[in-house]
């Protein structure tokens, strides 16, 4: 399994890192006294000439590299075609701020259209000097074969490097622009200013138009990468888009904390650096979470929409885990489920069913005092699994629990039993119901045989059951072949874990702060953090993502592509 967001162990001699290009195979971050190159993104090698600089800036032209000194420092310039060999030539002076390929050359500029060297090679340099003075325009991009830096109130454009045109617009916002992106038709502009505009022309930056991000927040870098515009904040937010119009926004696991990002492609996906880490994004758009202000107590997910329980009797529905419809129910629900067809929920006398979690209906049950619902959502499996068949709701009391498939015809209560289940789970063939005080199985749904397993959440997947007990701090989780014979295995860190479920592929079990611990078999398990706290209520997964949800927060975590 192949997580979307990998923290990379990179040459800790060059931090601060500045600046990274790829050619597609090959990345190349550039920093202090030295650079790094790799052919994945995860395993990275010390690279660069023998001359010590502090290198700013990199670009690939599509046969060679070539990397600036940046700032005041010297007026070096290397160039390789394989990242292992370096040619050091000179530019005609130092302070260079950027440095961009137009298809047939190369152009560094100082931050304040002074001095616009153009080389054709990386190592001879033609000194132009267009003498503009404009403070601040320190971001350079290429439109087609044309040049484009943006000041604060300017943008100015030039062919050759040599004849540079200012342009005043009036739908262009005067803003310290922080970068630029282009993808053969439409170009984007950012400013990491707190601000949720950005700008976009599709006109090869003759007219612009303003678009609202999601969110207002520093915006600081911005790539075209896998047909889709990624733009990132200075923490740990991104936001994407295939048109430059309409944006999604979501939060990677793994916070960056760094005005200095950069992106570049690579083999495996996208590369994202600040000055002091590295992350390696697998192919696809590169995102991890998706955080909203949203409470809910429960969520389940039928496999193609997800369903949560909110306050107020409120039931909130989402077909993709990012947007979300209310609608008010009667009852006071407790507890929530789907099997595959039906959406089920109870209150303590009444079961509610819904093909879209939208629209419901409501049952009596043949009993009261219920807290717990539960659904199977698969064929029966073996010859001895007793009457139950494939799609049943279970609902279940502190002493009983009863069956139906549609919330009209119920089975006879069964045997009594002494737990009041917090969590349930079934293998095709046996019920297992948990709580704290104890555990019990049953094939048919009626008659109970009690058990040793003492938790508040299980879930069945990959051939084991798998337990966790949220009223303890634990490193520990527990699994079973059976439902009868437990053992435990370790999680990567101890914690209050909350709560677990099973999407097909991985198992998931979430805690009460931002730990997410991830496994293929139930007991070999994989840390990853979320950017954002909560006391986490629960976990549902379908086939590519899961929604976990608590009192302040809902969260969209997609985990492979």
């Amino acid at each position: 399994m192949t997580s979307v967001f990998t923290n990379i162990k990179i040459p800790t001699h060059g931090i601060p890192y500045n600046a990274i290009a790829s050619n597609g195979s090959l990345a190349i971050m550039v920093g202090t006294s030295m650079m790094a190159s790799t052919t994945d993104g995860i395993n990275w090698a010390s690279t660069g000439p023998s001359s010590s600089n502090t290198w700013n800036y990199i670009c690939y032209n599509g046969s060679i590299f070539c990397a600036i000194a940046g700032f005041n420092l010297t007026n070096h310039v290397a160039v390789s075609s394989n990242g292992a060999s370096w040619t050091v030539s000179s530019l005609p002076t130092n302070g260079w701020e950027n440095i961009a390929w137009n298809g047939s050359l190369f152009c560094v500029t100082d931050g304040q259209l002074y001095r616009t060297p153009t080389s054709t090679n990386g190592i001879s340099w033609n000194n132009n000097l267009p003498e503009l003075n404009q403070l601040n325009t320190t971001i350079l991009g290429v439109v087609g074969s044309t040049f484009i830096v943006f000041g604060p109130s300017q943008y100015f454009t030039s062919t050759n490097g040599v004849t540079w045109t200012p342009t005043t617009s009036t739908s262009l916002p005067a803003l310290n622009w922080s970068s630029c992106a282009y993808n053969s038709s439409t170009l984007i502009v950012v400013s990491n200013a707190q601000i949720s505009n950005i700008a976009y022309s599709t006109s090869n930056a003759t007219t612009w138009n303003k678009v609202t991000l999601p969110a207002t927040l520093q915006w600081s870098n911005i790539i075209w990468s896998n047909n889709t515009f990624i733009v990132t904040d200075t923490t740990s937010i991104v936001a994407t888009s295939s048109n430059g119009t309409t944006w999604s926004i979501y939060s990677a696991l793994v916070p960056w904390n760094n005005y200095n990002m950069s992106m570049a492609n690579i083999n495996n996906g996208l590369v994202m650096m600040s000055s002091s880490s590295v992350e390696l994004i697998s192919l696809g758009t590169g995102i991890q979470s998706v955080f909203q202000s949203l409470s809910a107590s429960s969520v389940t997910s039928n496999g193609g929409a997800f369903a949560a329980l909110s306050p107020n009797n409120v039931v909130t529905s989402s077909k993709d885990g990012i947007t979300w419809t209310n609608v008010s129910v009667g009852p006071t629900l407790i507890s929530m489920t789907a099997n595959g067809s039906l959406f089920g929920a109870i209150s303590s006398t009444i079961i509610s069913t819904s093909l879209d979690a939208i629209h419901w209906q409501y049952h009596p049950t043949p009993g009261s005092l219920w807290s717990y619902i539960y659904s199977t959502s698969g064929s029966m499996i073996g010859s001895g699994c007793g009457s139950i068949q494939a799609k049943v709701f279970l609902v279940a009391s502190s002493t009983m629990a009863v069956t139906t498939s549609n919330g009209i015809v119920w089975s006879s209560p069964g045997s009594a039993y002494t737990v009041n289940p917090t969590s349930a789970a079934w293998n095709g063939c046996v019920f297992a119901i948990c709580s704290t005080i104890g555990s019990a199985l049953s094939w048919s749904g009626q008659y109970w045989t009690h058990t040793t397993f003492k938790g508040t959440s299980m879930t069945w997947g990959s051939s084991i059951f798998v337990g966790i007990n949220s009223s303890i701090s634990t490193n520990t989780i527990s699994y079973s072949l059976d439902g009868f014979n437990w053992n435990t295995t370790i999680l990567p860190t101890s914690s209050y874990w909350n709560a677990i479920t099973y999407n097909g592929s991985l198992f998931a079990v979430i805690d009460n702060s931002n730990n997410l611990a991830i496994s293929t078999n139930g007991t070999t398990w994989e840390l990853k953090n979320l950017t954002y706290s909560a006391s986490w209520n629960s976990i549902v997964g379908n086939a590519k993502s899961f929604v976990a949800v608590s009192n302040s927060l809902t969260a969209l975590i997609q985990t492979s592509y």
